[in-house]
């Protein structure tokens, strides 16, 4: 494990990998996070190494922009953790080729991404996710469908966002283990699906600040 995190280390993350993985091929956790790094992710890093077997890696709270590099979602098959939070990281998230199935926590919170949730983050990539965190951004567009497939998902953070439309009832309905639903500041209308209400396993619910309307 390499934890670097809270210094005051600056500068772009080098695209010569063998600074983290030259002496640790198998590296299994990278901790970068609380510094103040900056410039985009490099792809080669990720093409090079991820498919070692890097289970967790936090990045969060530095100041990184630039998209999320496609071989960070693609290649990186064994990654559990991902935390890229409080960062400038943007882009079209709905171009995002997810393929991360042994992920269980996701947090990508207080970025710049736009756009769509991509629907293969609801597919094969969710399988295992257990925490998803995507507040603070500029993402639109409706919660996908492709959540009914996300069995395992307890905690849904999406606030402070400019998502729209109505709660797709039958989706949240098949999410049987979800326990935490975040969706305030964002633009959803309609009515409130009775699944939600009657849900056996919602202890949290925010709806606060949206356009929904009719009885309860």
């Amino acid at each position: 494990d390499l934890n670097l995190s809270y210094n005051s280390l600056s500068g772009e993350i080098p695209e010569e990998s063998g600074l983290f993985f030259g002496s640790s091929p198998n590296l299994k956790s990278l901790d970068l996070s609380a510094n103040h790094l900056s410039g985009t992710l490099p792809d080669s890093i990720f093409t090079q190494h991820c498919g070692n077997g890097l289970e967790y890696l936090d990045l969060s709270s530095n100041e990184l922009s630039g998209p999320i590099p496609p071989s960070l979602l693609q290649k990186c098959t064994s990654l559990q953790y991902l935390n890229l939070s409080n960062n400038n990281i943007g882009g079209r998230f709905d171009t995002a080729p997810f393929g991360l199935g042994s992920l269980k926590t996701l947090d990508i919170s207080n970025n710049s991404l736009a756009g769509p949730i991509p629907s293969g983050l609801g597919d094969s990539a969710c399988s295992n996710l257990v925490a998803l965190n995507l507040s603070m951004n500029n993402l639109s567009g409706s919660i996908p469908q492709s959540f009914a497939s996300c069995a395992s998902l307890a905690s849904i953070d999406l606030s402070y966002n400019n998502m729209s439309g109505e709660l797709p009832a039958d989706t949240l309905s098949e999410m049987r283990a979800l326990e935490i639903l975040v969706l305030s500041f964002n633009q959803f209308s309609g009515a409130l699906p009775t699944s939600i209400l009657t849900s056996q396993t919602l202890k949290v619910l925010d709806m606060g600040s949206n356009k929904l309307s009719g009885a309860l």
